[in-house]
Protein backbone atom coordinates (compact mmCIF):
# COMPACT_ATOMS: atom_id res chain seq x y z
CA UNK A 1 0.00 0.00 0.00
CA UNK A 2 1.50 3.32 -1.10
CA UNK A 3 1.08 5.77 1.78
CA UNK A 4 1.72 8.65 -0.63
CA UNK A 5 -1.04 7.50 -2.98
CA UNK A 6 -3.35 6.89 0.00
CA UNK A 7 -2.79 10.42 1.29
CA UNK A 8 -3.27 11.95 -2.13
CA UNK A 9 -6.50 10.05 -2.79
CA UNK A 10 -7.89 10.70 0.69
CA UNK A 11 -6.96 14.37 0.44
CA UNK A 12 -8.84 14.64 -2.85
CA UNK A 13 -11.98 13.22 -1.25
CA UNK A 14 -11.61 15.60 1.69
CA UNK A 15 -11.18 18.67 -0.51
CA UNK A 16 -14.34 17.72 -2.39
CA UNK A 17 -16.20 17.24 0.92
CA UNK A 18 -16.90 13.63 0.03
CA UNK A 19 -16.65 10.73 2.48
CA UNK A 20 -13.65 8.47 2.07
CA UNK A 21 -14.22 5.20 0.26
CA UNK A 22 -14.32 1.97 2.25
CA UNK A 23 -11.10 0.91 0.52
CA UNK A 24 -9.31 3.99 1.88
CA UNK A 25 -10.82 3.71 5.35
CA UNK A 26 -9.65 0.09 5.53
CA UNK A 27 -6.11 0.62 4.24
CA UNK A 28 -6.88 -1.21 0.99
CA UNK A 29 -7.95 -4.31 2.90
CA UNK A 30 -4.62 -4.98 4.62
CA UNK A 31 -5.04 -7.18 7.69
CA UNK A 32 -1.38 -7.39 8.69
CA UNK A 33 1.68 -5.29 7.93
CA UNK A 34 4.88 -7.28 7.47
CA UNK A 35 7.27 -4.60 6.29
CA UNK A 36 7.81 -0.95 5.41
CA UNK A 37 9.77 0.74 2.65
CA UNK A 38 10.95 3.94 4.33
CA UNK A 39 13.83 5.13 2.15
CA UNK A 40 14.29 8.87 1.67
CA UNK A 41 13.92 8.42 -2.08
CA UNK A 42 10.63 7.22 -3.48
CA UNK A 43 7.33 6.45 -1.84
CA UNK A 44 6.57 5.26 1.66
CA UNK A 45 5.04 1.80 1.26
CA UNK A 46 3.38 -0.65 3.64
CA UNK A 47 3.93 -4.31 2.75
CA UNK A 48 1.52 -6.89 4.11
CA UNK A 49 -1.32 -9.34 3.73
CA UNK A 50 -5.03 -9.09 3.00
CA UNK A 51 -6.28 -12.26 4.69
CA UNK A 52 -9.86 -13.33 3.90
CA UNK A 53 -12.17 -13.42 6.90
CA UNK A 54 -10.05 -11.20 9.12
CA UNK A 55 -10.97 -7.60 10.01
CA UNK A 56 -8.91 -5.08 8.01
CA UNK A 57 -6.70 -2.44 9.54
CA UNK A 58 -8.38 0.93 9.95
CA UNK A 59 -7.13 4.26 8.61
CA UNK A 60 -8.60 6.07 11.64
CA UNK A 61 -6.45 3.90 13.95
CA UNK A 62 -3.37 4.38 11.79
CA UNK A 63 -3.82 8.16 11.88
CA UNK A 64 -4.14 8.15 15.68
CA UNK A 65 -1.06 5.91 15.97
CA UNK A 66 1.03 8.15 13.70
CA UNK A 67 -0.06 11.31 15.51
CA UNK A 68 0.87 9.70 18.82
CA UNK A 69 4.28 8.62 17.51
CA UNK A 70 4.99 12.16 16.31
CA UNK A 71 3.36 13.85 19.34
CA UNK A 72 1.34 16.28 17.24
CA UNK A 73 -0.53 17.76 20.24
CA UNK A 74 -0.85 17.23 24.02
CA UNK A 75 -3.66 14.73 23.37
CA UNK A 76 -1.10 12.49 21.68
CA UNK A 77 1.63 12.57 24.33
CA UNK A 78 2.51 9.35 26.16
CA UNK A 79 1.76 5.70 25.49
CA UNK A 80 -1.80 5.11 24.22
CA UNK A 81 -4.10 3.46 26.72
CA UNK A 82 -6.96 3.79 29.16
CA UNK A 83 -7.82 3.07 32.77
CA UNK A 84 -11.03 2.73 34.77
CA UNK A 85 -10.41 3.82 38.35
CA UNK A 86 -12.28 4.55 41.59
CA UNK A 87 -13.12 8.21 42.16
CA UNK A 88 -11.03 9.24 45.13
CA UNK A 89 -12.80 11.15 47.88
CA UNK A 90 -16.33 9.91 47.12
CA UNK A 91 -18.47 8.26 49.80
CA UNK A 92 -18.38 5.11 47.68
CA UNK A 93 -15.44 5.60 45.32
CA UNK A 94 -16.13 2.29 43.59
CA UNK A 95 -19.82 2.80 42.74
CA UNK A 96 -19.21 5.09 39.76
CA UNK A 97 -15.69 4.93 38.35
CA UNK A 98 -13.82 7.39 36.19
CA UNK A 99 -12.61 6.57 32.69
CA UNK A 100 -9.20 7.95 31.78
CA UNK A 101 -7.77 7.88 28.25
CA UNK A 102 -4.16 8.83 27.63
CA UNK A 103 -1.88 9.20 24.63
CA UNK A 104 -4.86 9.54 22.27
CA UNK A 105 -8.01 11.72 22.13
CA UNK A 106 -10.80 10.63 24.46
CA UNK A 107 -13.35 10.51 21.62
CA UNK A 108 -11.47 8.59 18.91
CA UNK A 109 -12.50 5.06 17.79
CA UNK A 110 -9.32 3.54 19.25
CA UNK A 111 -10.15 4.99 22.67
CA UNK A 112 -13.70 3.68 22.42
CA UNK A 113 -12.35 0.19 21.68
CA UNK A 114 -9.86 0.29 24.55
CA UNK A 115 -12.48 1.44 27.07
CA UNK A 116 -15.14 -1.03 25.91
CA UNK A 117 -12.77 -3.99 26.13
CA UNK A 118 -11.39 -2.89 29.49
CA UNK A 119 -14.92 -2.64 30.88
CA UNK A 120 -15.88 -5.96 29.30
CA UNK A 121 -12.87 -7.61 30.90
CA UNK A 122 -14.14 -6.51 34.34
CA UNK A 123 -17.39 -8.36 33.63
CA UNK A 124 -15.50 -11.45 32.48
CA UNK A 125 -13.31 -11.50 35.59
CA UNK A 126 -16.42 -11.31 37.79
CA UNK A 127 -18.07 -14.16 35.91
CA UNK A 128 -20.94 -11.94 34.76
CA UNK A 129 -19.97 -12.42 31.11
CA UNK A 130 -18.60 -15.64 29.61
CA UNK A 131 -16.37 -15.60 26.52
CA UNK A 132 -15.51 -19.30 26.32
CA UNK A 133 -16.68 -22.49 27.99
CA UNK A 134 -13.21 -23.29 29.34
CA UNK A 135 -12.44 -19.75 30.59
CA UNK A 136 -12.96 -19.60 34.36
CA UNK A 137 -13.64 -16.19 35.85
CA UNK A 138 -11.44 -14.78 38.59
CA UNK A 139 -14.44 -14.94 40.91
CA UNK A 140 -14.83 -18.68 40.34
CA UNK A 141 -11.10 -19.35 40.58
CA UNK A 142 -10.99 -17.62 43.96
CA UNK A 143 -14.04 -19.52 45.12
CA UNK A 144 -12.42 -22.82 44.14
CA UNK A 145 -9.16 -21.93 45.88
CA UNK A 146 -10.54 -20.67 49.18
CA UNK A 147 -10.85 -24.11 50.78
CA UNK A 148 -14.04 -23.71 52.82
CA UNK A 149 -13.74 -27.05 54.57
CA UNK A 150 -10.22 -26.56 55.85
CA UNK A 151 -9.08 -24.99 59.09
CA UNK A 152 -11.49 -23.46 61.60
CA UNK A 153 -14.97 -24.46 60.41
CA UNK A 154 -16.67 -22.08 62.83
CA UNK A 155 -15.19 -19.01 61.15
CA UNK A 156 -17.25 -17.21 58.50
CA UNK A 157 -15.26 -16.74 55.30
CA UNK A 158 -15.54 -14.14 52.57
CA UNK A 159 -13.89 -13.71 49.19
CA UNK A 160 -12.27 -10.27 48.98
CA UNK A 161 -9.73 -9.47 46.33
CA UNK A 162 -8.70 -6.36 44.40
CA UNK A 163 -6.64 -6.97 41.29
CA UNK A 164 -5.79 -4.65 38.46
CA UNK A 165 -5.74 -5.99 34.91
CA UNK A 166 -4.52 -4.28 31.76
CA UNK A 167 -3.83 -5.11 28.12
CA UNK A 168 -0.17 -4.89 27.19
CA UNK A 169 1.74 -5.22 23.91
CA UNK A 170 4.15 -8.15 23.83
CA UNK A 171 7.09 -7.88 21.45
CA UNK A 172 9.40 -10.73 20.53
CA UNK A 173 12.34 -11.00 22.91
CA UNK A 174 14.90 -11.46 20.14
CA UNK A 175 15.23 -9.63 16.82
CA UNK A 176 11.62 -8.69 16.05
CA UNK A 177 12.83 -6.65 13.06
CA UNK A 178 15.35 -6.98 10.26
CA UNK A 179 16.54 -4.00 8.24
CA UNK A 180 17.92 -3.47 4.80
CA UNK A 181 18.57 -0.34 2.78
CA UNK A 182 15.41 1.70 3.19
CA UNK A 183 13.29 -1.25 4.31
CA UNK A 184 12.20 -2.76 7.62
CA UNK A 185 10.76 -6.27 7.91
CA UNK A 186 8.57 -7.10 10.92
CA UNK A 187 9.67 -10.63 11.67
CA UNK A 188 7.45 -11.18 14.70
CA UNK A 189 4.11 -9.41 15.05
CA UNK A 190 3.03 -7.76 18.29
CA UNK A 191 0.75 -9.86 20.46
CA UNK A 192 -1.46 -8.73 23.34
CA UNK A 193 -1.14 -9.98 26.92
CA UNK A 194 -3.42 -9.43 29.87
CA UNK A 195 -1.23 -8.46 32.84
CA UNK A 196 -2.22 -8.20 36.47
CA UNK A 197 -1.10 -7.11 39.90
CA UNK A 198 -2.70 -6.96 43.33
CA UNK A 199 -3.72 -3.52 44.57
CA UNK A 200 -4.25 -2.18 48.07
CA UNK A 201 -6.76 0.66 48.35
CA UNK A 202 -7.98 2.63 51.34
CA UNK A 203 -11.63 3.42 52.06
CA UNK A 204 -11.50 6.48 49.79
CA UNK A 205 -10.31 4.47 46.78
CA UNK A 206 -6.75 5.80 46.96
CA UNK A 207 -4.05 3.30 46.06
CA UNK A 208 -1.75 2.64 49.01
CA UNK A 209 0.42 -0.10 47.56
CA UNK A 210 0.73 -3.09 45.28
CA UNK A 211 2.03 -6.63 45.26
CA UNK A 212 2.35 -9.52 42.82
CA UNK A 213 -0.98 -11.04 41.82
CA UNK A 214 -2.15 -14.22 43.49
CA UNK A 215 -2.19 -17.52 41.61
CA UNK A 216 -5.88 -17.28 40.71
CA UNK A 217 -5.43 -13.87 39.08
CA UNK A 218 -2.35 -15.12 37.22
CA UNK A 219 -4.33 -18.11 35.96
CA UNK A 220 -7.18 -15.88 34.78
CA UNK A 221 -4.73 -13.52 33.04
CA UNK A 222 -3.02 -16.44 31.30
CA UNK A 223 -6.35 -17.80 30.05
CA UNK A 224 -7.35 -14.38 28.74
CA UNK A 225 -3.96 -13.99 27.03
CA UNK A 226 -4.52 -17.29 25.21
CA UNK A 227 -7.93 -16.04 24.08
CA UNK A 228 -6.41 -12.76 22.88
CA UNK A 229 -3.96 -14.69 20.70
CA UNK A 230 -6.68 -16.40 18.68
CA UNK A 231 -8.93 -15.24 15.87
CA UNK A 232 -12.25 -16.41 17.31
CA UNK A 233 -13.30 -13.07 18.82
CA UNK A 234 -13.24 -10.31 16.20
CA UNK A 235 -12.96 -7.43 18.67
CA UNK A 236 -9.79 -9.00 20.09
CA UNK A 237 -8.33 -9.27 16.58
CA UNK A 238 -9.16 -5.56 16.15
CA UNK A 239 -7.37 -4.83 19.43
CA UNK A 240 -4.28 -6.62 18.10
CA UNK A 241 -4.59 -4.59 14.90
CA UNK A 242 -4.54 -1.35 16.87
CA UNK A 243 -1.46 -2.41 18.85
CA UNK A 244 0.30 -3.39 15.62
CA UNK A 245 -0.48 -0.05 13.96
CA UNK A 246 0.98 1.70 17.02
CA UNK A 247 4.12 -0.39 16.43
CA UNK A 248 4.26 0.56 12.72
CA UNK A 249 3.88 4.25 13.56
CA UNK A 250 6.72 3.95 16.05
CA UNK A 251 8.92 2.42 13.35
CA UNK A 252 8.19 5.38 11.05
CA UNK A 253 9.26 7.78 13.77
CA UNK A 254 12.31 5.69 14.67
CA UNK A 255 13.43 5.53 11.04
CA UNK A 256 13.24 9.30 10.80
CA UNK A 257 10.45 9.54 8.23
CA UNK A 258 9.97 13.33 8.02
CA UNK A 259 6.54 14.73 9.01
CA UNK A 260 6.06 16.32 5.59
CA UNK A 261 5.82 12.83 4.07
CA UNK A 262 2.88 12.20 6.41
CA UNK A 263 1.24 15.61 6.24
CA UNK A 264 -2.27 14.41 5.46
CA UNK A 265 -2.20 11.81 8.25
CA UNK A 266 -0.69 14.21 10.77
CA UNK A 267 -2.65 17.36 9.95
CA UNK A 268 -5.47 17.05 7.45
CA UNK A 269 -7.29 13.77 8.01
CA UNK A 270 -10.73 14.54 9.53
CA UNK A 271 -10.53 12.21 12.51
CA UNK A 272 -13.93 10.67 13.33
CA UNK A 273 -15.35 11.40 16.77
CA UNK A 274 -17.33 8.80 18.70
CA UNK A 275 -18.99 8.71 22.10
CA UNK A 276 -16.81 7.40 24.92
CA UNK A 277 -18.14 7.50 28.50
CA UNK A 278 -16.35 9.55 31.12
CA UNK A 279 -17.79 7.43 33.94
CA UNK A 280 -19.01 3.83 34.21
CA UNK A 281 -20.73 1.87 36.93
CA UNK A 282 -18.67 -0.53 38.99
CA UNK A 283 -18.87 -4.26 38.31
CA UNK A 284 -19.67 -6.09 41.53
CA UNK A 285 -20.67 -9.67 42.23
CA UNK A 286 -21.69 -11.00 45.61
CA UNK A 287 -22.95 -14.44 46.48
CA UNK A 288 -24.06 -15.85 49.80
CA UNK A 289 -24.49 -19.49 50.64
CA UNK A 290 -23.74 -22.32 53.02
CA UNK A 291 -21.16 -25.05 52.69
CA UNK A 292 -21.83 -28.33 54.51
CA UNK A 293 -18.51 -30.03 55.07
CA UNK A 294 -18.10 -33.77 55.46
CA UNK A 295 -17.85 -34.59 59.15
CA UNK A 296 -17.39 -37.63 61.28
CA UNK A 297 -19.52 -38.44 64.34
CA UNK A 298 -18.29 -40.72 67.11
CA UNK A 299 -20.69 -42.36 69.57
CA UNK A 300 -19.60 -43.46 73.02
Amino acid sequence: LSVGALQQAAGTFTQQARPLTEDLEQLAGLTRIRGLITGAEGDLVLLGDAEPGKPPLQLADFVVAVRNAYGTSPDYHGAPGCSIDPREGENDPFAIQQVRVFGIPHNCPMAARFVALDYEMKKVSAGILSLAADLRSLFDLHRMAVGFCRGNLDQERSLVSVHRFWFHARHAEHAPYSEGTGIVWIRSAVMVDLLTEREFLDATGKKTGSAPADSSAEQFAASMTALLAGDGIVRYVELRNAFRLIEVAGILKYKGVPPERLQYLLDDYPAPAVSVPEYVGDIRREEKGEVVCETGVSVR
